[in-house]
């Protein structure tokens, strides 16, 4: 009888042997959970991948190891733990990265591995408390377009109007777009987003907000923004010459700008020397006096000077400038009169002065806590100052 009884175990053994090695390959055990793939779909947030929690499931998302770092510190391990209670996340779509066959004690079921929009959320569920679609609640990312034809730059339209940001599930405000009328916000892709049956078009916008250089991104509906440049710079601290159109809307900016009242003084110093956009430029990339890196993310280098002559340095008024950048306007105007007559422009010959244009851009101290961090070592303000002289030729279409 002994001996039948050990023959049986050993019939028994070689079965659940040949069990395993029918299932193979599989993924390497961990927390006794076996897991062969059956699927790995190649497109991981289209409409075909796209499923939502059924009505009333008990089930959860179970953690998934990936063998990082993290997975590392937590210990975490396949079907350890229980992440997300699936009916707390209906408005949730979740996509399905694969299809699995999970082995575990003798017992065996369908799993997806699936994650959300942004993959914060993943991990494993049964396949039978998913049906296929997009969530019918909240508001549902359908479909994304990226490329050259869905990029560009956008800006308020009514700037007394509310105009939200929104974070991917249109449940938190990032911004109000009306709090930054003078903004031109760059667009990464295009979304189509469904909310109670009705599709609509969101851009997905960015930019470094002025003053203090945060970085903010999220969606915005199309239908409160406008295509193009933003010429409104009211209130606006630091505006970067490439983003002027003409020499006309730049000087709008000097005799308006929050920031400027130091350029209009000055402005005021060459009476019959029109401001010019393109040796403003010039100014500002090839003879400024500055903080390295203010003009960071024009990649700041010299220009070409094309279409102009006679070009003047004033080298040491922009240094005198830089120099006392905290001083007040007032010391600044003065000490940089007498450096003007040093370089041998005093007020008759400035007064005189004929055919020349005024090349000029002021950052003058400004607030600045993306600056604080590259520029300063944590000074916080943002200084730049230029300011030449210069003939525009007669074929020049700057």
């Amino acid at each position: 009888m002994k001996k039948l009884i050990q023959i049986f175990g050993m019939l028994m053994a070689a079965v659940l042997i040949g069990l395993i090695t029918q299932i193979s390959p599989v993924q390497a055990a961990h927390n006794g959970y076996r897991i062969k793939v059956l699927k790995t779909y190649q497109t991981d947030d289209g409409a075909a991948n796209a499923y939502h929690a059924k009505p009333n499931t008990k089930a959860y998302v179970y953690s998934k190891y990936f063998g990082g770092s993290e997975d590392k510190v937590f210990n975490l391990k396949n079907f350890q733990k229980k992440l997300y209670k699936l009916s707390k996340y209906r408005s949730t779509t979740w996509f399905v990265q694969q299809k699995v066959r999970v082995y575990h004690k003798l017992k065996q079921g369908t799993y997806y591995w699936v994650r959300n929009l942004t993959a914060g959320k993943q991990g494993y569920v049964k396949t039978s408390a998913l049906q296929k679609g997009f969530s019918p609640y909240g508001y549902q990312i359908i479909s994304k377009k990226y490329g050259v034809k869905n990029r560009g730059d956008f800006y308020i339209k009514n700037k007394s109007q509310n105009v939200y940001m929104w974070d991917w599930t249109h449940t938190k405000k990032r911004l109000n777009l009306k709090d930054y009328p003078g903004m031109t916000w760059g667009c990464s892709h295009v979304a189509t987003v469904r909310h109670h049956g009705v599709d609509t078009q969101y851009y997905y916008l960015g930019g470094y907000l002025r003053g203090n250089g945060k970085y903010v991104s999220g969606y915005v509906y199309s239908g409160n923004v406008t295509e193009g440049t933003n010429h409104d710079y009211a209130g606006q601290s630091i505006v970067y010459p490439n983003e002027f159109s003409n020499s006309s809307n730049y000087l709008h900016y000097i005799q308006t700008g929050h920031y400027q009242k130091l350029a209009r003084q000055i402005v005021k110093l060459f009476p019959n020397t029109p401001v010019d956009l393109g040796l403003s430029k010039i100014a500002a990339y090839n003879y400024a006096a500055d903080d390295e890196g203010v003009l960071w993310y024009e990649d700041k280098e010299t220009v070409s000077t094309k279409g102009y002559s006679d070009i003047i340095s004033l080298k040491s008024v922009n240094n005198y400038l830089y120099k006392h950048k905290t001083a007040s306007n007032a010391t600044k105007l003065a000490g940089l009169k007498k450096e003007l007559v040093k370089a041998g422009y005093p007020a008759s010959k400035r007064a005189s002065l004929s055919g020349y244009k005024l090349g000029i851009y002021i950052v003058n101290n400004i607030p600045d806590k993306y600056g604080a961090v590259i520029q300063d070592g944590g000074y916080g303000h943002a200084s730049v100052f230029a300011l030449i002289l210069g003939k525009k030729d007669a074929s020049s279409t700057n």
